[in-house]
């Protein structure tokens, strides 16, 4: 099988081969191939598991991708390329409980691969409402040019998965506005999610208030793990997500995120919607630092 070692820097990923390795896993580890970002200890594991002709597939995208952002790197243009245009779509669906670990299974092993031969694409993550039936997958796309071309492609495999869950996706477009990473999320994550809503002239105060305000109260959360605003600049309407590393982390900054909900109508008038908590079952989103 094929290896992925971390070397000493911290951004770097050397492909190492190893006895049984599959043919495109050989054809990585002759190439040498040192990468800039690195991979996840989810796709590591993938890679430890004898046959596996699906993460074969996902290495070629995850190459073609970070090779992309390495030459962006070197031409200086990583603004140019990001700057604030990488779009997601989400699809939340009110499942049958009986299907969800089966849905969650069918993501990860199915549509992730499929999604990843599409141009543009960046990652994918699923959570699902604590305690609830409520789950919601979010792709992230290089630009809203990829997201709108990848639409007829995406829905016959959306449509798959409301199937097994049994029940409808109601479907919705974003500008990644802000992205923030402290560290990854592991096995346990958990993820308060807000959504806000606000005169779309009043975006820009909005976003601004997020970053300088809000951030900074977000990452001295305990055991803080990351934390994103998406916004639809055309109806006002935000969605900010945090994560933390375990349902007591969050549990315990409850009480904080009411206060700052609270400030936040008064200071921006913007109405906190609806405040839910879900459990991170695929952490694939890959979207660059934005904050």
């Amino acid at each position: 099988m094929a290896k992925y070692v971390r070397n000493a820097k911290p951004t770097t990923v050397h492909v190492h081969i190893m006895h049984n390795a599959c043919a495109v896993c050989q054809r990585l580890a002759r190439s040498g191939v040192s990468l800039l970002h690195g991979i996840t200890p989810d796709r590591a594991w993938m890679a430890s598991k004898p046959g596996h002709t699906t993460l074969s597939r996902c290495v070629r995208w995850w190459l073609r991708e970070e090779l992309a952002i390495h030459r962006w790197r070197r031409r200086g243009a990583v603004d140019e390329c990001w700057g604030w245009t990488v779009h997601a779509r989400s699809s939340s669906i009110l499942a049958n409980p009986s299907a969800i670990e089966e849905g969650v299974a069918h993501v990860k092993d199915e549509i992730l691969p499929a999604l990843a031969r599409l141009d543009g694409f960046i990652g994918l993550s699923m959570v699902v409402e604590r305690n609830s039936i409520r789950c919601i997958a979010t792709s992230s796309w290089r630009d809203e040019a990829a997201m709108r071309s990848s639409a007829s492609h995406v829905q016959p495999i959306r449509n798959g998965l409301a199937e097994i869950l049994g029940g409808a996706p109601d479907v919705a477009e974003w500008e990644i506005a802000v992205m923030h990473r402290d560290h990854p999320t592991h096995e346990g994550a958990c993820v308060r999610a807000a959504w806000l809503q606000t005169d779309p002239a009043n975006m820009a105060n909005a976003l601004t208030y997020y970053r300088t305000v809000l951030m900074p109260q977000i990452t001295q959360m305990r055991e803080f793990c990351s934390a994103s605003l998406f916004v639809n600049r055309g109806t006002g309407i935000g969605v900010s997500s945090v994560a933390y590393e375990n349902s007591a982390a969050l549990d315990d900054s409850r009480g904080a995120m009411d206060e700052a909900a609270a400030n936040t109508k008064s200071q921006i008038d913007a109405e906190v919607r609806e405040v839910v908590e879900f459990d991170l079952l695929l952490a694939h989103l890959r979207v660059p630092e934005m904050a």
